[in-house]
């Protein structure tokens, strides 16, 4: 008997979980709205801006420090391309931007 009761209580809270879950997700879904991908990205990532985030010389590599927040190397790879696709988008859309290269780039964005 003793058995029989822990089996309901765990199947009890378990059922409570379940509810408690189910509710959360039918709130989430009301207050996150669903959007679509507007596709892919057909930049070409920026072979100096890479070079210049995984230089391990540097004190201040984004590598590393990307390393301490992420544990998927997939992860940092992707943030790392992501970012340098933003530097080729920036050096397409801005003109003043086109005669700069690599860490560069990124110093006259932030100085703006």
């Amino acid at each position: 008997m003793e058995n029989q009761d822990r089996y309901d209580i765990v199947v009890a809270k378990l059922q409570e979980e379940e509810r408690r879950l189910m509710c959360d997700l039918r709130r989430n879904e009301a207050l996150i709205p669903h959007l679509n991908k507007k596709g892919t990205i057909n930049l070409q990532p920026d072979p100096k801006i890479i070079k210049y985030f995984q230089d391990e010389r540097d004190p201040n590599n984004f590598s590393l420090y990307l390393s301490q927040r992420r544990e998927s190397p997939q992860s940092i790879e992707s943030a790392i391309i992501q970012c340098s696709q933003f530097s080729t988008y920036a050096k397409s859309k801005e003109s003043n931007l086109k005669d700069y290269s690599g860490k560069d780039v990124f110093h006259q964005i932030l100085t703006k």
